[in-house]
């Protein structure tokens, strides 16, 4: 039984940091796009089903979407509320990277760039 325990604590433990560096603002993109490859990986031989509907508690999907799902559909889900969260922090990055490379032509006096050339 303790190997048992063990081992769900240890796709536990997998699946909640693929998420965590999914959904950080601190995270990278590279290290974004790596925990979903690495979620791909997962995918092709699924944590025990305890794990899954764990990690996608964390990951924000309610009881009512995570019911009734078998290994293989929890983990397509997850995958993809994990894609999401990936796409929000990045998302928050370029947003404000953005609003810097607009400020530097506000400060100088120029127009914005995007008057500067036609898209």
């Amino acid at each position: 039984s303790r190997g048992w325990k063990r081992e769900r604590i240890a796709e536990a433990l997998l699946l909640w940091q693929l998420i965590r560096v999914a959904r950080s603002a601190n995270s990278t993109p590279e290290q974004r796009e790596a925990a979903l490859e690495t979620l791909d990986l997962v995918a092709s031989a699924p944590p025990r089903l305890e794990a899954l509907q764990w990690a996608l508690e964390v990951a924000g999907v309610d009881d009512e979407e995570r019911s009734e799902l078998r290994r293989g559909e929890a983990m397509g889900l997850l995958r993809g509320r994990v894609a999401e969260l990936a796409l929000a922090a990045g998302g928050a990055e370029v947003r404000q990277e953005f609003l810097e490379w607009l400020s530097v032509d506000a400060t100088e006096g120029a127009a914005p760039r995007s008057q500067h050339s036609p898209v």
